[in-house]
């Protein structure tokens, strides 16, 4: 056969390699972000913007290496996901970063091997001088190479679909440069050896891993390393956030806690005033007896007139039809006025459907301590809660000024809030979701006119 015709053979199955390596990587790439993306058509659009821009370069006339057309490649995928979905943009950051580095150091790896292979056993890739045979033993060198980046893409996209917890939470500039770390690091070391390879050779005029065959393995365990760290980082990052965020769960359960002993203890003393005005009652009535028998009557008038502004100072300031919920409304309008709002309720008990006092007052609590958290700050605030039924609904409803936007985390429904400490949500309203959820109901979030509102639906188990 003529060598012309064996070049074409060759050329044809470098193309073959390359487009399916390309191919796999592009697919990937779309199985890494589709569970990061709001929807999954925008991951195939990324998939398809790096496929494309990767044949674009692979066929221009004009010379671009490698390393630029990935990356002009990795770039087209960033700006799809960015203008596709314009929320969590560190996040999407991130996303190309490591993937583009994971990519890079899969390829290595997989060189790295078919160097060895070449190099450490001749005898097998050249033991018949037949070029039909040599051409075959090629092509399957070629395949182990795309097997090994397969795998290697495959593991990767793996770990990080699994272990990366937090799909639609926005990233803080912190933990972009921390997670992205050994991401540039494992780059910035791959461009390093393959300069010094390149200056021994211009140097020396040989090839520095003929000469140090061992550095095939230094070369291969370094890049085997930097790929797995940049995992394992991320899954040490994920272990140790989740662990932070169980912290913090228990802290602000245990400040649940503290409120409810504070509105026991107000109940109880409140118990204990009505104990003693019971005691006094009965000295109370032979008082006025006396009075009245006296024909004392200024004089009782005017003690009655007392005895009735000390019960009315006894009577709760809300009346709701329940204790409990009394104390908490009462409590947060206080708050709430201290503070300079208006709280405006006009909320009453579900007597008779079954629902806890103990549930609602982890509604109230969690939704009026959001309210007052948001609210503070802003002119004119207010806070309005309400309730009403209808048939064996039971709906509540809070409102409040807010200024500003809300954003929407797509994956849990509830708003993502930017808090100092660097945290998404707060617990507050995966709380009072539960509780919900443990009635069949559900909450609802809208903003109109710079008004929060919540609605929290539950479904009654009793008859009223």
């Amino acid at each position: 056969m003529s060598e012309e015709r064996m070049v074409f053979y060759y050329e044809a199955l470098m193309e073959i390699h390359n487009v399916m390596m390309d191919g796999v990587t592009a697919f990937f790439l779309y199985v890494m972000v589709k569970e990061f993306l709001g929807k999954r058509r925008y991951a195939a659009f990324a998939g398809t913007a790096y496929f494309s821009v990767i044949m674009l370069m692979a066929h221009i006339p004009v010379y671009v290496s490698n390393f630029t057309a990935y990356g002009l490649a990795v770039l087209a995928a960033f700006l799809v996901m960015w203008l596709c979905e314009r929320e969590r943009r560190r996040q999407k950051l991130f996303l190309t970063v490591t993937f583009f580095s994971l990519r890079w150091m899969a390829a290595a790896v997989a060189n790295c091997t078919e160097n060895i292979i070449y190099r450490f056993f001749p005898v097998l890739l050249y033991s018949l001088n037949n070029e039909w045979m040599t051409f075959l033993r090629t092509a399957a060198v070629m395949l182990l190479n795309l097997g090994q980046d397969v795998l290697l893409m495959f593991a990767a996209v793996w770990v990080i679909r699994k272990f990366y917890l937090y799909k639609r939470g926005e990233m803080t500039g912190k933990e972009l440069l921390m997670l992205s770390t050994p991401s540039l690091s494992g780059m910035v070391g791959y461009h390093m050896l393959k300069l010094y390879e390149v200056i021994y050779t211009n140097d020396t005029g040989k090839n520095l891993l003929d000469i140090y065959r061992p550095y095939h393995w230094l070369f291969l365990l370094y890049y085997v390393f930097s790929f797995a760290s940049v995992l394992a980082m991320i899954v040490l990052f994920q272990k140790i956030k989740k662990s932070q965020e169980e912290k913090w769960q228990g802290e602000f359960l245990l400040g649940q806690m503290e409120d409810i002993k504070k509105h026991i203890a107000i109940l109880e003393k409140r118990y204990r005033d009505i104990q003693g005005m019971k005691h006094d009652m009965g000295n109370h009535v032979m008082t006025l007896e006396r009075l009245y028998t006296g024909k004392e009557y200024g004089e009782a008038k005017r003690y009655t007139g007392q005895l009735m502004e000390e019960l009315r100072g006894a009577e709760p300031g809300i009346r709701s039809g329940n204790p409990v919920t009394d104390v908490i409304l009462m409590e947060k309008r206080e708050e709430a006025e201290k503070k300079g709002m208006v709280f405006t309720c006009d909320f009453h008990y579900p007597e008779g459907m079954g629902i806890n006092a103990f549930d609602l007052s982890i509604i109230l609590n969690n939704a009026l301590n959001n309210a007052m958290e948001h609210t503070a700050s802003i002119r004119k605030p207010f806070i309005h809660v309400e309730s009403y039924r209808r048939g064996n609904i039971y709906m509540m409803e809070f409102r409040n000024r807010m200024d500003g936007s809300v954003d929407m985390d797509t994956e849990s429904g509830l708003p993502v809030t930017a808090k100092p400490d660097g945290t998404g949500h707060g617990f507050g309203l995966f709380n009072i979701r539960k509780v919900a959820q443990k009635y069949k109901g559900e909450l609802d979030i809208g903003v109109e006119k710079s008004i929060f509102r919540l609605s929290v639906m539950l479904l009654g188990t009793g008859e009223g």
